[in-house]
């Protein structure tokens, strides 16, 4: 600003656009050194056109956020959208879905900003309302709207944690439309997500929900984020199974897609479970610790070692993905969350219950060793597959 030549009114403001070799400048305002904030480029209350300055800067700083998403054919197209002069560009702004805003402007931005799981998340939403209401406009997402997608919801049989999730991350889609300019905040999420939390005493264990496996398996995490997000999968993919029992396998022993393995922590009788595709790359992947136990792992301590860092690194893939843990919201994405996960969806898809005890290698008494093993092979993997197949979220 002080570049500029000063008058007894202060110094101009000027709006500056560049592109390549070319540079637009426009004066919209004047201040005095002492009125003005440098770090936040926006008059300081002193100021006395304070309050209409600052609403006009905050205008064109909203235009400027969506500036970087539209084509111009010159500078000077660009100037007169950031100025509110455009009217074209404005009316195809304010005429935009939902569908077209994910996939065109955040979808983008966020891949910039390698923020990949966050991408599967606003993408798997925008398709689950294309759905619903094809072609929705943002400016057509009122409290109606949101109340009725709430109700089909609740009508297609998904839990409160679920709808709960969805409206989360419809208003976090809204909330950036909003910030850039897209749409007027009509405050449409407004009161609508009383009623869908879950109480802390509804259930004792921990679980993740089914968009949020998928959340995992699409994830482009690396090195030992990557390894800690594969063996959670693996536990839930083989039936919940306990780490120690997971790393227990040696992958030459597994034959024509099945797996036998004891479970440590009971009784020691002999389990088998099908070994599904995506369970099987995960191994294939990680090949040199799947060779047994005492191959990988030379003593316990190693292995109790290894325990504590992965789970130190599940915590970060949490954080990193904002997963919310069922039923509170709170807590951490455990080691153990995966079988408490596996065996939560296999109630709410009403497996039975002797069938569920047996994908999941559960101690039996005498009467349980009575019917084990009493379901055939393909009754037992139609049932696992139901469990963990994610593909509806594709």
């Amino acid at each position: 600003m002080t570049s500029e030549k000063k008058s007894n009114d202060g110094y101009p403001v000027k709006l500056e656009i560049t592109h390549k070799y070319s540079r637009k400048r426009k004066k919209i305002g004047i201040s005095q050194l002492e009125h003005w904030n440098e770090v936040e480029q926006m008059p300081k209350k002193s100021h006395p056109q304070f309050l209409k300055f600052y609403a006009k800067l905050h205008q064109l700083k909203g235009n400027i956020h969506v500036l970087e998403y539209e084509k111009f054919d010159s500078i000077e197209d660009a100037m007169n959208f950031v100025l509110g002069i455009s009217q074209v560009t404005l009316a195809k702004v304010l005429d935009a879905t939902l569908y077209d805003f994910v996939q065109n402007v955040l979808i983008p931005k966020l891949d910039q900003l390698n923020q990949y799981a966050m991408m599967e998340r606003y993408a798997m939403m925008s398709r689950i309302i294309n759905r619903f209401h094809p072609q929705l406009k943002l400016k057509s997402i009122d409290k109606k709207f949101v109340n009725d997608f709430k109700e089909h919801l609740l009508v297609n049989g998904k839990t409160k944690s679920t709808i709960k999730s969805y409206m989360s991350s419809l208003r976090a889609i809204y909330n950036k439309a909003v910030t850039l300019r897209y749409v007027e905040d009509k405050k449409p999420f407004q009161g609508q997500m009383n009623g869908l939390a879950v109480r802390s005493w509804s259930s004792k264990k921990k679980y993740i929900l089914k968009e949020d496996v998928h959340l995992l398996e699409k994830a482009q995490l690396r090195g030992s984020k990557a390894l800690a997000r594969d063996l959670w999968l693996l536990q839930f993919y083989l039936g919940g199974q306990d780490l120690i029992d997971v790393l227990s396998i040696d992958r030459q022993t597994i034959y024509n897609e099945r797996v036998f393995f004891r479970r440590s922590k009971v009784d020691g009788s002999e389990y088998d479970l099908r070994v599904f595709e995506k369970a099987q790359n995960i191994i294939n992947k990680h090949q040199n610790l799947f060779n047994g136990f005492d191959q990988t792992f030379s003593t316990r301590e190693n292995y109790k070692t290894f325990r504590r860092r992965l789970q130190k690194k599940l915590t970060l893939v949490q954080d990193e993905l904002n997963l919310d843990i069922q039923p509170t919201g709170n807590g951490k994405l455990g080691i153990k969350v995966a079988r408490h996960t596996f065996g939560t969806w296999g109630k709410r898809y009403f497996i039975e219950e002797d069938l569920l005890r047996e994908l999941m290698a559960h101690e039996r008494n005498d009467v349980d060793n009575y019917y084990k093993d009493r379901f055939p092979e393909e009754v037992r993997d139609e049932a696992h597959w139901k469990i963990i197949d994610t593909s509806e979220f594709d």
